[in-house]
């Protein structure tokens, strides 16, 4: 499939609500929002390694509903027990891009069994795109823009930037839009 060109684009920037959760004592509070959705927006984000054999875990969490993005800094909170049990819960599915190495890292912090995860670079594929990634699959199925300068920062900074908080909350977001786009063309 054609992809189009980048610079004719509406440039995305995540306009929900986005809730940074840096306390265990407030995942229950999102845990409650989170749990009526059918379907969230997933993804991690890790400090990037730039050396052979370096290797470090998921700091951000990040799972986004149409209007809210939780972003949970797992290095504050640690992976609770309750995000574990939202992570399995066979009833919400949880979209996202690239997902193998977010679970696996995410269960090298804690054990725990994904259910309901969907990979939208295997809908795509099956669609006949050819480009998988967020950004291109952004272009293609809804023509927008999607910069991905911020993907290497350092994710375990202290205080995220505003900036950080966007682009993190965006990923989870577009996972979500991109999921319903590639469902939606699936079911014509």
């Amino acid at each position: 499939m054609n992809q189009p060109d980048n610079t004719e684009l509406e440039s995305f920037e995540f306009q929900g609500r986005i809730h940074l959760i840096t306390q265990s004592s407030k995942i229950p509070d999102a845990l409650k929002i989170l749990g009526q959705e059918s379907r969230l927006g997933f993804d991690t984000e890790t400090k990037p390694a730039f050396k052979k054999g370096e290797f470090y875990l998921p700091c951000l969490l990040q799972l986004s509903s149409e209007e809210d993005c939780f972003l949970f800094r797992l290095q504050q909170t640690g992976f609770h027990e309750g995000l574990r049990e939202l992570l399995a819960e066979k009833t919400i599915t949880k979209a996202g891009v690239a997902i193998r190495d977010d679970l696996v890292g995410l269960k090298k912090i804690h054990p725990f069994q994904p259910e309901s995860f969907v990979e939208i670079a295997d809908l795509a594929r099956l669609q006949g795109h050819e480009k998988l990634g967020l950004r291109n699959l952004s272009a293609a199925l809804l023509g927008l823009h999607v910069s991905k300068k911020t993907r290497t920062t350092n994710w375990e900074r202290p205080t995220l930037t505003e900036q950080q908080l966007k682009y993190a909350a965006g990923d989870a977001y577009l996972s979500l839009k991109l999921y319903e786009a590639l469902e939606s063309t699936q079911k014509l």
